[in-house]
């Protein structure tokens, strides 16, 4: 079988893996919910009633809007079909396959492209979210486009790659705004790299204008609906106090419920949705001065909590029984490939300008993460990155054994 038919062959089988797999939460009535329910249910006013809002009439910002305008994409096309998008996200995470395949093949090589390819064909939390109505298969899909794009330009830049990178950078932003800060990290990465930093100065320019102008029109939307310019959603400031309050209670897990029945959080939920922003932002110093011990305490705790390497299965979703061997092999799984990545750094060391790239995503979501709330579901969009980098050692130990054996042999 040559490259390409292997190629094929190995998309087709991560589609229908997943593609079975959405089937199942199909047959079995398995439908979204909390953060899923409320995505579907913008989708749904968006796509019957043209509002984005959980309910007709009383417009939101609680969610950013790439995922539910991609639903309500789905839904106008096929019917509020929870199959249609399971399988829609199928085929969207074989394309994300695809695209790990290839920049593990641009920055390695072939071989080293088709061993990324195969771990992530059957890597279990991408295929798990491919089942679910959560922003993570997008988002992941748009992640890997992001690094791709980032790869292939570093050696030779020009002004339609630009342009498209900031777009790109625009719609991870609009699908999860924890990634809006990405597009600074790389302008960095770029400007430290570059020998005449006049003309990089002109590219990333090229990347900011496109990448303003698609991220504008949220802030207007949020503008004429709220009075208040904002490209991000709104719980962002909620969730940073409340993270915070919940540290200066002596703890540094997630916000328990005497934290959301403190008298503080109560009034800022009483509040109207462009004021709690301010509120909360304003809550947030005032702990932060009082304390500043328990946020720099908490910010460490958020980010090993980030990168976990253990489940906790009581935190699945009771509805999703089948989940818990999923999690429980998503696992396993990921503490090889984060001990075979981590090895990467170190074997691939002199090649640190494209490694770095497939550790940007990484690197965004812990500085994010150690701010704002953390939980190993977040970390997802970094997966790509450390998939490519476990291949490359893979690849590395896999020379280093057939060296041994030709020794041996010529020995023999």
């Amino acid at each position: 079988m040559n490259s390409k038919k292997f190629l094929l062959f190995l998309l087709i089988i991560a589609f229908f893996i997943r593609a079975f797999f959405g089937i199942f939460l199909t047959i079995k009535n398995i439908n979204p919910q909390r953060d899923a329910a409320g995505y579907d249910a913008i989708a749904v006013n968006i796509f019957k009633h043209g509002e984005f809002a959980f309910e007709q009439g009383t417009p939101t910002m609680r969610r950013a809007p790439l995922y539910p305008l991609f639903l309500s994409g789905i839904y106008a096309v096929f019917g509020h079909s929870y199959l249609s998008v399971r399988l829609i996200q199928s085929f969207l995470e074989t394309l994300t396959c695809f695209l790990i395949f290839l920049i593990g093949k641009k920055i390695f090589n072939e071989y080293t492209g088709f061993i990324a390819l195969i771990l992530s064909v059957i890597y279990p939390f991408f295929i798990y979210y491919t089942g679910m109505l959560l922003v993570e298969t997008l988002l992941i899909f748009l992640i890997a486009i992001i690094i791709y794009l980032m790869v292939i330009s570093i050696d030779y830049k020009t002004k339609r790659k630009m342009v498209l990178i900031g777009i790109a950078f625009a719609a991870a932003g609009l699908c999860k705004p924890t990634f809006y800060p990405m597009i600074f990290l790389f302008s960095i990465f770029l400007f430290i790299h570059a020998e005449n930093k006049i003309k990089v100065t002109k590219y990333l320019l090229l990347m900011f204008v496109p990448f303003i102008i698609t991220v504008v029109p949220w802030g207007i939307r949020n503008k004429i609906v709220f009075e208040k310019f904002e490209i991000t959603h709104e719980g962002g400031m909620q969730n940073l106090f409340d993270s915070l309050l919940t540290a200066n209670k002596g703890s540094t897990g997630l916000a328990t419920e005497e934290v959301y029945k403190d008298e503080r959080h109560i009034k800022g939920l009483g509040k109207k949705p462009e004021e709690r922003g301010n509120y909360y932002f304003n809550q947030f110093k005032k702990l932060l001065i009082k304390n500043p011990l328990a946020f720099i305490k908490n910010a460490g705790f958020k980010f090993f909590r980030l990168w976990r390497v253990y489940p906790m299965l009581g935190k699945v979703d009771a509805s999703v029984r089948p989940a818990n061997i999923i999690v429980v092999l998503g696992f396993a799984y990921y503490d090889i490939i984060l001990l075979l990545s981590i090895s990467a750094l170190v074997i691939y060391r002199k090649f640190s300008r494209k490694i770095i790239l497939l550790v940007l995503p990484a690197i965004n979501i812990s500085i994010v993460h150690m701010i704002f709330s953390s939980i190993p579901r977040y970390r997802r969009p970094a997966i790509p990155g450390l998939l490519i980098l476990a291949a490359g050692t893979i690849f590395y130990i896999i020379q280093k054994l057939n060296k041994k054996e030709l020794m041996r042999r010529n020995y023999d």
